[in-house]
């Protein structure tokens, strides 16, 4: 009829944008984790001689994340260019909570909409994830060029730009330790897409 035919052309049109807000919602989520979780820098910060470099790289590191997650102040000596930076990153990660909340709410509308189609928009939002993942390892490989692209995205002009060796932002996190950090999110995304696309596929 034509009511049941409005209503399965609705269906997978919630279907089909299900999919990347799925990607979106993971990809905040991942985030998230691998920021507030903080594994991975004590590790870093001797593997790659930072500790040695400034020996107080850990208190300063931990000033830093609880800004992040709690809005605590940084005493440490940075310039008020590294501590507007510090804030523009607090910020992203405030709107990056925001929008994963708005996200789970529009994925529970569409199960509600489509619940006969959840296993496909899993799938497809998993094919969608491992494919965004390869585009961004593949661009990550040459990291400094691909530093230089998204930081003009997420921050205001000049106010990514530091100078090694002057500046103490890139003494505590070089390149190789945002590169390990994406590195990390990477990988979790792409297990994270590897179990939505087996859910997927048995629930079609």
């Amino acid at each position: 009829s034509p009511g049941s035919g409005d209503i399965t052309r609705t269906q997978r049109l919630v279907a089909c944008l299900a999919a990347p807000v799925l990607v979106a919602a993971m990809a905040c989520c991942v985030v998230e984790l691998v920021m507030r979780s903080d594994l991975l820098a004590p590790w870093l910060f001797h593997a790659l001689g930072i500790d040695q470099a400034c020996p107080d790289a850990g208190r300063i590191h931990r000033q830093v994340w609880e800004h992040y997650f709690a809005g605590a102040p940084i005493t440490a000596p940075f310039s008020d260019k590294e501590l507007a930076h510090f804030r523009d990153i607090q910020g992203m990660l405030v709107l990056s909570r925001w929008t994963l909340i708005a996200l789970i709410i529009l994925l529970m509308a569409a199960w509600r909409a489509a619940p006969g189609l959840a296993g496909r928009w899993l799938a497809g939002g998993a094919q969608l994830t491992a494919a965004t993942v390869l585009a961004l390892a593949g661009l990550a490989t040459q990291w400094d060029l691909f530093s230089r692209a998204w930081h003009p995205v997420c921050f205001a002009r000049g106010g990514w730009d530091f100078t090694p060796g002057r500046d103490l932002i890139l003494v505590l996190y070089p390149g190789p330790f945002l590169a390990a950090h994406g590195a990390a999110i990477l990988a979790v995304l792409a297990a994270l897409a590897l179990t939505a696309w087996v859910l997927g596929r048995r629930l079609e």
